[in-house]
């Protein structure tokens, strides 16, 4: 959870400077020569993201494992 709370949290902070702290500085951002970058940085960000939701939001296992709940005639079959 923390992990994925971290990846979402840097998405956000990226997002929140891009769209507030840098036009303040620079008025034209992100111009001709800082939209390849801008673009790679909102790719990898969202890269991140995919990833580590795939790979750290994993569901936890019930106990009791599996098949508690199937009725009696589909579980003789």
């Amino acid at each position: 959870m923390i992990g994925l709370a971290a990846v979402a949290g840097g998405f956000a902070v990226l997002a929140l400077i891009a769209s507030m702290v840098v036009p303040r500085f620079k008025p034209d951002f992100p111009g001709k020569g800082g939209l390849k970058l801008f673009v790679l940085a909102a790719m990898a960000c969202t890269a991140a993201t995919l990833l580590a939701v795939e790979f750290l939001a994993i569901e936890q296992e019930e106990p009791g494992g599996h098949g508690e709940n199937v009725p009696a005639a589909s579980a003789e079959k």
